[in-house]
């Protein structure tokens, strides 16, 4: 028994030694930027990545209170604690809809809000993460070319923990816009809930915005140009009078002779 807990107890030991050691963070991903803080390179190929990666962590921090700020006003009339979740909310909901319209459109459209505003983190979070897949390839093409300063150990771990740290970083990512999404959705479904169980609640743009409906084809080409008509027959020209001839002079009388 002694023996076992020994070895259980030496097996314990060694996997924190492995984990503190900084040979392991490349495996263990124990990344600077994975545990909040800002990492900085030197090298702005990737100090841009890392610093607009941090921007991102530290706004979704705030998630959370934006969240219960939204639902503040529907849990409050509901007679709920600000921690009470989405399922009894709606249970409480069905029981007190008629007392709660005010509220409950305040909270709807708070979410819709919200729900808005996730959507587009999760977009530009996996914008990052696809950026970041790329800077990992970058990150070990940079280390295979090293060359001479393959000899110099400081470059080398400088070049690893850069690796790190794009890794760690492009998993930050990956999870955030994974929450963002799924923080999202719950917005909807409890806006959707609101408008089933309180009738009469309308929520402001509420979805994406729907593009100006084309003309019709007949309005949006111009119109072609009317087509002269058609010139009618020419009528035929009236024949003017043919000039009379002069007479012909008459010839003298014959002389009558007279004795």
């Amino acid at each position: 028994m002694l023996g076992t807990m020994r070895r259980v107890f030496s097996a314990v030991t060694l996997a924190l030694a492995l984990a503190a050691s900084p040979a392991c963070d490349l495996f263990l991903g124990n990344s600077k930027i994975e545990h909040g803080e800002l990492y900085q390179s030197g090298d702005p190929r990737y100090d841009r990545f890392f610093a607009e990666v941090h921007d991102k962590q530290i706004a979704a921090e705030s998630w959370d209170d934006d969240k219960k700020s939204s639902r503040a006003p529907l849990v409050k009339a509901l007679g709920l604690t600000e921690t009470a979740g989405q399922s009894r909310i709606l249970n409480v909901l069905k029981t007190k809809k008629d007392e709660v319209a005010g509220p409950a459109a305040q909270t709807a459209n708070a979410e819709a809000a919200r729900s808005r505003k996730l959507a587009k983190a999760a977009d530009a979070l996996e914008a990052l993460s696809k950026k970041g897949a790329e800077l990992k390839e970058e990150a070990a093409e940079d280390k295979k070319n090293m060359g001479a300063e393959k000899a110099d150990d400081k470059k080398v771990k400088e070049r690893d923990t850069v690796r790190r740290e794009v890794a760690g970083a492009t998993r930050v990512c990956t999870k955030l816009a994974s929450r963002a999404r799924s923080e999202a959705k719950e917005a909807d479904e409890l806006v959707e809930a609101i408008k089933q169980a309180v009738p009469g609640v309308s929520v402001s743009g509420g979805g994406a915005e729907t593009p100006a409906p084309s003309p019709p084809d007949d309005a949006s080409k111009p119109k072609p140009a009317a087509k002269p008509k058609p010139a009618g027959k020419p009528k035929p020209a009236t024949p003017k009078p043919a000039t009379p001839k002069p007479d012909a002079p008459k010839p003298p009388p014959a002389e009558v002779f007279d004795p």
